[in-house]
């Protein structure tokens, strides 16, 4: 035994998209292993909320506004977050753009660019921009790590949902071209596949849409998939307990991707649509 599994201790994370949900829940599970944790995100509200809850328990943090939808706000707040901690040691893009997802995505046919392009600008360049301007910082470590949010979308077919699966699947190839390009500087990129996951908004979701439950249920063969199931495995893939692994892609899913059975969630706020 050599010390705590998942030990973060010294190292400086920025978490994309951390102010609720999957990313908050990274971002305390971080900060409980040792990490100093920068946490990002639209809503100033929510990350100050975040921040707070992380000193609270003696852990340290802080917030940087990024709206991923800006390349010159993703430079000025990675930099930010390097001259606050003095380096950054880990990246995590997990920021997505389900608010456009929902109700506002479709099949090839009936998608527009400007449709199209309000889901891949934050839900892929977005994350471009954060790996880019975070490479300098993170090679110059020779120890660092990107964990890359992906989702069931990018392996398998989703109906009405050509948006969100493009850029999903194209998380898992810069991850992996990360991974072919960086390693021999220190650095590792992984992929973290996740299936339905009951955050805050998933769960409103399913209140509003009821009949929508029994689809949900039936994705997974083992049980409903919590933030911090992801969050375990993001700070797994962080450390240095990890320090073999890169390039890969790993679900954390309950065996959706066995299952197979997704239903057009998309859908399911437009007038019409499915219920």
């Amino acid at each position: 035994m050599t010390g705590l599994i998942g030990d973060l201790r010294g190292r400086t994370a920025l978490i994309t998209g951390s102010t609720k949900g999957v990313g908050a829940a990274i971002a305390r599970r971080f900060a409980c292993a040792g990490a100093r944790v920068v946490i990002s995100g639209r809503n100033s509200d929510r990350g100050v909320g975040v921040e707070h809850v992380i000193r609270a328990s003696g852990g340290e943090a802080l917030f940087v506004a990024i709206d991923l939808n800006d390349e010159r706000q993703v430079a000025e707040g990675v930099q930010t977050a390097v001259e606050h901690y003095g380096g950054l040691d880990i990246l995590v893009n997990n920021a997505a753009p389900t608010d456009m997802v929902l109700g506002g995505d479709d099949s090839v046919g009936e998608l527009g660019t400007e449709q199209l392009m309000a889901i891949l600008t934050p839900g892929l360049l977005g994350q471009f921009w954060s790996c880019a301007y975070a490479l300098p910082h993170l090679v110059a470590n020779r120890s660092s790590a990107i964990v890359n949010i992906s989702a069931a979308a990018s392996k398998i077919g989703v109906p009405k949902a050509t948006g969100y699966s493009l850029s999903k699947g194209a998380i898992n190839a810069l991850s992996r071209q990360i991974a072919v390009d960086y390693g021999d500087r220190g650095l590792r990129s992984n992929t973290i596949i996740i299936g339905h996951v009951l955050t805050d908004d998933a769960a409103a979701l399913l209140k509003a849409h009821p009949d929508m439950s029994a689809a949900f249920d039936a994705m997974t063969v083992t049980r409903p998939g919590y933030p911090d199931d992801v969050a375990a495995a993001a700070q797994f893939l962080a450390s240095d307990d990890a320090g073999y692994i890169t390039g890969v892609e790993l679900p954390v899913d309950g065996g959706m991707l066995i299952v197979h059975n997704v239903p057009a969630v998309s859908q399911a706020t437009k007038p019409g649509g499915p219920r």
